[in-house]
Formats: C-alpha cells, sequence, structure tokens
C-alpha cells in the first residue's frame, strides 16, 4: 500500500504521493520534529496515524531479524 501526507489546509495544499509506510515514517517525523502540522493518508484515502504506521514499521523490521 502506498501513502500521501498532505500539508496545509484548503486551497493551499501540497501533498507528497506514493511513499511507502517507512518513507511516509521518517518524513512524517521529521515533520513532527520541525511543528509542522500533517495528516496521512492510505492510497485508499483513509486517514491514518502515524502511530500506526510506526509499530507497522517496526513490526516489519522485527520480523525480518
Amino acid at each position: 500500500m502506498s501513502y500521501s501526507i498532505k500539508l496545509g489546509k484548503e486551497p493551499n495544499v501540497l501533498v507528497i504521493n506514493d511513499l511507502s509506510s517507512r518513507q511516509v515514517v521518517g518524513q512524517a517525523r521529521e515533520l513532527k520534529a520541525g511543528n509542522i502540522k500533517f495528516s496521512i493518508y492510505a492510497s485508499d484515502g483513509t486517514l491514518t496515524e502515524l502511530y500506526n504506521l510506526e509499530r507497522a514499521v517496526e513490526d516489519d523490521v522485527a520480523n525480518q531479524t
């Protein structure tokens, strides 16, 4: 599944599309550290929480070792 990050509010929105879960977690952590507000959406349009993606990425890494 791919993800998008949306920054800003309508009508001034910047969208970063087609990110993997690892990429979106990395980008979102940087945005959060910079105190920038953002939303994460799955490719099906579902709003997704950063915490859930972080857990999925951590579980994926743990299963690879």
